[in-house]
């Protein structure tokens, strides 16, 4: 085996920290009892609209996030892929054919965590650096790119 193989092999490989993680990054959080693992964009994107997504015979609720103007953004931009004038247009049609009620919104951010922490089946998202360490969120998708 040559000295570079070996080195490959006994160097420590590196590993992501929570701690190399920007602040800034947009994560999708839930209640840590919820068992579900990572969203495909466009079920995210239902699930942000008001349909009805079911993990494990659970229906999930979704949570809007408006307690910070950049945060708002950031989740229109990287989760929905529309303008906040287009979101909301979206949300109203699909309320008036179907029925269906609006994802609520939370503009105070500790009414959200504590709706979070309470609700099981509410998912959300927050800022990277606002997910507490008392394990009650769980952590299911990391947004990466800048903010804009």
């Amino acid at each position: 085996m040559s000295m570079v193989c070996l080195l490959a092999i006994l160097l420590p490989q590196p590993v992501v920290l929570a701690s190399d993680i920007p602040a800034h990054t947009l994560v999708l959080v839930t209640n840590s009892d919820l068992a579900i693992k990572r969203f495909p964009p466009n079920e995210l994107r239902k699930l942000f609209l008001g349909f009805p997504i079911i993990v494990d015979g659970t229906t999930l609720i979704p949570l809007r996030n408006y307690s910070d103007d950049l945060l708002k953004e950031t989740f229109l931009q990287k989760v929905m892929y529309m303008s906040e004038r287009h979101y909301d247009r979206q949300l109203l049609s699909l309320a008036f054919r179907t029925g269906r009620s609006r994802p609520p919104i939370y503009t105070d951010h500790n009414s959200l965590i504590q709706a979070l922490k309470h609700e099981p089946a509410s998912i959300s998202v927050i800022w990277f650096k606002d997910v507490n360490e008392d394990n009650a969120l769980r952590i299911i998708q990391t947004f990466k790119g800048r903010v804009h």
